[in-house]
């Protein structure tokens, strides 16, 4: 009888340990599905604004983004909208991809993404400006981005908002020295 109450007792031990571990899978998943379920939240708001973005871009946004690069002082209204709209829509790329690497999911940390804004983004004349009246967009990530932005642009100094410009310039001096059209 005494065996039988000791089977008793750790069958019921058991069988309560067993229900605590069940219970802490069932938090487990709960707040897995919390977590995706904000995920999906906030990626549903980056698409949506991303999609504005890209909506105010028109038909052909690389006529006001080459304009801005080759003359900048020829920058119709349209072009500023359409520039604009460019840089945000990357601003929320970056916050996207930054929020993603930080919860673990190996996108792109915030110098990489910086330095990529920095030199492909910013770098012509309107970017320039266009950074100075609205970099507090890019304060995400506790300011990191913002900051490594900034240290990005003092590095190239005097070239910055100058790449594009001059890029594409020599780009043009080897097609006028390479091509010749067919006679």
């Amino acid at each position: 009888m005494m065996d039988s109450s000791r089977a008793a007792i750790w069958l019921q031990m058991v069988g309560n340990l067993g229900l605590i571990i069940g219970l802490v899978l069932v938090a487990v998943q709960i707040k897995q599905n919390n977590d995706l379920a904000k995920a999906q939240l906030l990626s549903d708001g980056w698409l949506a604004s991303a999609q504005w973005s890209i909506a105010q871009f028109g038909e052909n946004p690389a006529v006001s983004i080459s304009r801005a690069s080759v003359a900048p002082d020829q920058l119709t209204d349209e072009d500023l909208v359409v520039l604009e709209q460019v840089l945000i829509a990357h601003a929320n790329m970056g916050q996207r991809m930054i929020a993603l690497d930080s919860a673990g999911y190996g996108f792109i940390e915030p110098d990489q993404y910086a330095s990529r804004f920095a030199e492909f983004v910013i770098n012509s004349p309107f970017g320039m400006a266009w950074w100075n009246e609205n970099r507090n967009l890019f304060n995400f990530g506790d300011g990191v981005v913002t900051d490594l932005v900034d240290r990005r642009l003092a590095e190239l100094g005097t070239e910055a908002g100058r790449g594009q410009l001059e890029s594409r310039g020599r780009i043009r001096a080897h097609i006028a020295e390479h091509w010749s059209p067919a006679d």
